[in-house]
């Protein structure tokens, strides 16, 4: 996947996770790519405010989030299922698209790959 080796060298050698949005247009090309939030070495804060307001202000359709485990390990925790889920209804309601949630480590992560509800 093209957005791992983009954003893999930008994040592997943190100590603090770092949670991106890329904002795409209604034909899925890129419209912008905005770092939202760094956190600590376990977790990031996820403000959903904020991740819309740049949807609005760039007048996106759809949104890919990519945030980095500096364990390494990609496994996305119940937390992060959690807020993806959130995120995905909010998206809904709002009248976004979250095409996916990448968790990149070592390797990645798709939420689209693995769970029904980003579908």
């Amino acid at each position: 996947i093209s957005i791992f080796y983009e954003f893999s060298p930008l994040l592997n050698n943190t100590q603090q996770e770092h949670l991106y949005a890329v904002y795409l247009d209604n034909k899925g090309f890129l419209i912008q790519k905005k770092l939202i939030n760094i956190g600590n070495l376990n977790s990031s804060l996820v403000d959903d405010k904020i991740i819309f307001k740049w949807a609005y202000k760039f007048s996106a359709s759809a949104i890919i989030l990519i945030h980095n485990h500096p364990s390494g390990d990609p496994t996305p925790s119940v937390k992060d299922l959690e807020i993806t889920k959130q995120l995905v209804k909010i998206a809904k309601e709002l009248g976004f698209i979250i095409l996916d949630h990448i968790v990149i480590g070592n390797d990645y992560y798709s939420m689209k790959m693995h769970h029904n509800f980003m579908r």
